[in-house]
């Protein structure tokens, strides 16, 4: 099945306007350091230039050429799929922020627009086929046949803030890799769980947090739309019957949130639901003997939501 592929995208760049904080006497006010004036440009993709573009490519399974071609089976490379007027050469994106800033934008904000746009074509591409239909059921695959060893691409200029400082995961038991490159979300989550692991650690004999780095997708009941939820967590309770759970967890920031600061009614809502439906609607293959697993999804993790992340952490896995 041929795809099309949508022809303008509108995006929305980061104001990244600085705000000080100033004494003066005894009163402190903050104020910004410069006016900011907003505008709006359209860019063709193919401005970027070829190279940005492939980089945005080459963080997607999905564009590899072999399953490129799955869905755009008239293409004869990745090149012409890039430069074709029918394919990324004709997208347009409109890009709205600070004039001065999208008037001269840096290859980081490039690559993160085109990142956008390739993201969104994928999943795009994925719903419209048949060959990705959502299912109830989940089929059991060897834990090193999913998480293998992968190298992974992060720009020199973000290491310093997706780093994580403030915890040695090297020294945790728990954490399954040994590197942790993350949003500023995710690394608060990460701080959450090194909280939380002694409560586990009452009823869990074994337990195991693992990053997903493009390593597997699950796909909505309704739509069969592609998710990657960023955490699962692997528990083994202590009990004479082996009970295995898997969790699907997912950190998200405020910028994602629906108009009443919480993520039901935004963009992002479909998958939280869906998390929230594993637990009844999944079933699985496994027929261990003497084996109990169970599939289990939580609300989003956010900072400022934290408290009900917490509660539903707390009922599946210690009620």
């Amino acid at each position: 099945m041929m795809q099309k592929i949508e022809r303008i995208y509108t995006y929305k760049l980061k104001t990244g306007e600085l705000r000080e904080n100033v004494i003066l006497e005894e009163e402190k006010k903050e104020k910004l350091t410069r006016d900011v004036v907003l505008s709006k440009r359209k860019y063709k993709l193919l401005d970027f230039g070829e190279n940005i573009i492939r980089g945005a490519l080459d963080k997607f399974e999905f564009y590899k050429f072999e399953t490129l071609k799955k869905y755009f089976p008239h293409i004869k490379s990745v090149k012409e799929f890039i430069s074709s007027s029918q394919y990324l050469g004709g997208v347009d994106i409109e890009i709205s922020g600070p004039k001065e800033k999208i008037e001269k934008l840096t290859p980081a904000e490039k690559m993160e627009i085109a990142s956008f746009v390739v993201k969104n074509i994928a999943e795009k591409a994925k719903v419209n086929t048949s060959e990705f239909v959502g299912t109830t059921l989940f089929k059991a695959r060897l834990l090193r046949q999913v998480f293998k060893d992968k190298k992974i691409k992060i720009d020199i200029d973000e290491v310093d803030t997706k780093e994580l400082k403030d915890i040695n995961l090297a020294e945790k038991d728990w954490y399954a890799q040994n590197v942790f490159y993350g949003t500023e979300e995710e690394q608060k989550f990460i701080s959450f769980i090194d909280g939380f692991i002694e409560r586990l650690r009452q009823k869990y004999s074994e337990i195991a947090l693992l990053r997903n780095e493009k390593y597997f997708q699950v796909f909505d009941f309704d739509e069969g739309r592609p998710f990657e939820p960023d955490f699962i967590m692997l528990l083994r309770e202590r009990s004479k019957t082996i009970k295995i759970y898997q969790i699907f967890i997912e950190p998200k920031g405020d910028q994602f949130k629906d108009s009443k600061g919480r993520f039901e009614n935004s963009k992002e809502g479909w998958k939280q639901k869906f998390l929230l439906e594993l637990e009844d609607r999944a079933d699985t293959d496994l027929k261990f003997e003497n084996k109990h697993f169970k599939l289990i999804g939580l609300p989003f993790y956010n900072e400022k939501l934290k408290k009900e992340f917490e509660q539903a952490l707390e009922s599946k896995t210690l009620s």
